[in-house]
């Protein structure tokens, strides 16, 4: 499908994903800057599969956000948190998702979210994140996609280790400019962790998996935000 004009990455992935999703019930989203391993189609097809019928889910990552996770000896993580660097879904989870930012807001119950998200300060976060996008100061369909979930409280299969090779990072990029943490690309990451798929549930691991990345990745702890201000990521 080719756009006569030019959309802007939100209503462009949403349009395109609306198109796809009426022809299949799933479908994989590669964006131009990311280059999967063959083991990211693996993990795909097989959690697609496997998480078929689990309502609970949306989506399937083949990014972590903190480039691994060792705490566990799982071959996946189920967290509150997207990433879209490379996923999946399936028609009856993304055709039945408001991403209006606007009714998104309207929809939150402030107390419930910050019990959801685990501080004030992620609340703030995520809050001033959909403002800015219903303004279009952000031009983010992730944002939305991340956050309408929360509300549902949705998950996400992240694999221990990634599985994408990002090479779209840098001060020409639309959103992505700096990363706030450091990210290692798939191509540089043993993927030996990954096989045979196993996974036994551990809610400690992943609530400080989920705790990790909002403090590291999105609202931050104040040492976060302070490295991220003041140190050179790669």
């Amino acid at each position: 499908k080719f756009s006569g004009k030019n959309l802007g990455l939100k209503k462009n992935i949403i349009n395109g994903l609306n198109w796809v999703l009426e022809k299949e019930n799933t479908a994989i989203i590669l964006e131009d800057d990311c280059i999967p391993s063959t083991e990211f189609f693996i993990f795909m097809d097989t959690m697609l599969r496997k998480f078929k019928n689990n309502k609970n889910i949306s989506s399937i990552c083949g990014t972590n956000h903190l480039s691994s996770w060792k705490k566990n000896s799982n071959s996946y993580i189920i967290s509150k948190h997207f990433h879209s660097w490379g996923w999946a879904t399936w028609k009856n989870r993304w055709i039945n998702t408001d991403l209006d930012a606007y009714k998104l807001i309207k929809k939150t119950n402030k107390n419930k979210m910050i019990n959801y998200l685990g501080s004030l300060r992620a609340y703030f976060y995520w809050s001033l994140i959909l403002k800015r996008i219903e303004k279009d100061k952000i031009d983010s369909w992730a944002y939305l996609w991340n956050y309408a979930n929360f509300l549902k409280k949705k998950k996400h299969i992240i694999p221990c280790i990634n599985l994408i090779s990002n090479f779209g990072v840098g001060k020409n990029s639309t959103n992505t400019k700096k990363l706030p943490y450091t990210y290692i690309p798939s191509y540089k990451i043993n993927k030996k962790k990954l096989f045979p798929f196993k996974f036994k549930a551990n809610k400690k691991s992943s609530n400080e998996f989920d705790k990790n990345v909002e403090d590291i990745v999105y609202s931050k702890s104040f040492k976060n935000r302070i490295l991220w201000l003041f140190k050179k990521y790669k």
